[in-house]
């Protein structure tokens, strides 16, 4: 999972969430810091069984509110019968 944050996000954090469920609510996973130029990356991890569901966001500041990456990222290791959708 990786994005770019603009303008003047350098060095700072980028909040990761998963959910356990397509149900479920998102909770905070972990936290990665942008690069110089923005940039962030994430190596997300996928569960034995069922899926995951991630999405990264950065908190308000100044006159930007707070934003979200554009997609929620679904993991898995072995495809459930029913597959995996967070509608």
């Amino acid at each position: 999972m990786k994005g770019n944050v603009d303008p003047g996000w350098n060095n700072k954090f980028v909040v990761i969430k998963k959910a356990k469920c397509d149900t479920c609510k998102f909770k905070r996973e972990a936290k990665t810091r942008t690069n110089s130029k923005g940039k962030w990356r994430y190596l997300l991890d996928a569960p034995a069984r069922g899926c995951w569901f991630w999405k990264g966001f950065v908190k308000k500041a100044g006159q930007y509110g707070r934003s979200q990456t554009n997609f929620i990222y679904a993991t898995w290791r072995k495809e459930p019968k029913g597959g995996c959708s967070r509608d």
